[in-house]
């Protein structure tokens, strides 16, 4: 198996994966979505940050990420998500899979969402 099957198979694992929301968020009167994550995670982080005005980060997701955010409800894998997407914003969401991935993987590492 070369480095190019290793890819393709992580990309297809990728769509038959479920997202779930683990961050709290809010929703706007726009129907636009904030996420709100800490900005310490630790035991001590979090003892500091309550000092703080503000311990969390507000994430600011647009029309398409809102979206997004909205279907990771742990029933829908992503190759569902996806043509649900291309369904609601057509052409202008193309390339859907790369956009997608990118999307995922930015939340995974925020620790926003699980991918199971």
């Amino acid at each position: 198996m070369n480095r190019d099957d290793k890819k393709s198979n992580k990309e297809t694992n990728l769509l038959e994966l479920i997202p779930m929301r683990v961050s709290d968020w809010k929703n706007n009167d726009e129907g636009l979505v904030t996420l709100i994550l800490p900005k310490f995670k630790s035991k001590i982080g979090k003892m500091f940050a309550s000092r703080f005005k503000n311990p969390n980060y507000e994430v600011k997701l647009d029309v398409i990420g809102a979206f997004l955010w909205k279907e990771c409800d742990g029933r829908n894998n992503v190759h569902k998500i996806s043509i649900e997407l291309v369904k609601e914003f057509g052409d202008e969401i193309e390339p859907v899979y790369e956009r997608i991935k990118i999307f995922f993987n930015m939340l995974k590492n925020l620790k926003a969402i699980e991918l199971n």
